[in-house]
């Protein structure tokens, strides 16, 4: 008497790290298959036909459609172009902090290559919106400065 059939059997394709949208962190994942298995006394030989597959996190165990891996790649660019954004930022804050005004800062950003309406938005969230302003020759600086750095003279408050 021979015994055959089939049955249903997981197996894991590939595992790594990706950005679950349930738990809204990196965690690690596993990227399993399904498929239906022939058998032969209750073994499975080999694969009859593919069931279909998904990506599980090791952590909250929520599965997801296989294109949530590509979701994870074009949320770390963005994680990386936002890191590169705070960066910047935090670089114009410093030289900010140093004295200089915020128009030399604007030209130096669109001489980088920025668009002024970018390099603009750089500068308004470096400031936060506050800046004094030189009565004598127009520059803007950081709100925290009391003089200007080109002309000596006390500045106006926001």
């Amino acid at each position: 008497m021979i015994i055959w059939g089939s049955r249903g059997k997981e197996r894991t394709i590939a595992r790594g790290q990706f950005f679950c949208p349930s738990c809204q962190a990196m965690r690690t994942f596993q990227h399993r298959e399904v498929g239906r298995y022939f058998t032969l006394y209750f073994i499975p030989l080999f694969q009859t036909s593919k069931l279909g597959e998904y990506v599980e996190c090791n952590v909250c165990l929520t599965t997801f459609k296989p294109e949530v891996l590509t979701l994870t790649r074009a949320y770390l660019d963005e994680l990386g172009q936002q890191t590169q954004l705070d960066d910047a930022i935090a670089e114009i804050q410093r030289q900010l902090d140093a004295g200089l005004p915020l128009q030399a800062l604007g030209k130096g950003l669109v001489d980088s290559g920025l668009s002024e309406e970018l390099a603009a938005s750089v500068l308004f969230r470096a400031t936060q919106g506050l800046y004094s302003t030189c009565p004598s020759c127009g520059a803007k600086y950081k709100a925290s400065l009391q003089f200007c750095s080109s002309c000596g003279t006390r500045l106006t408050k926001p």
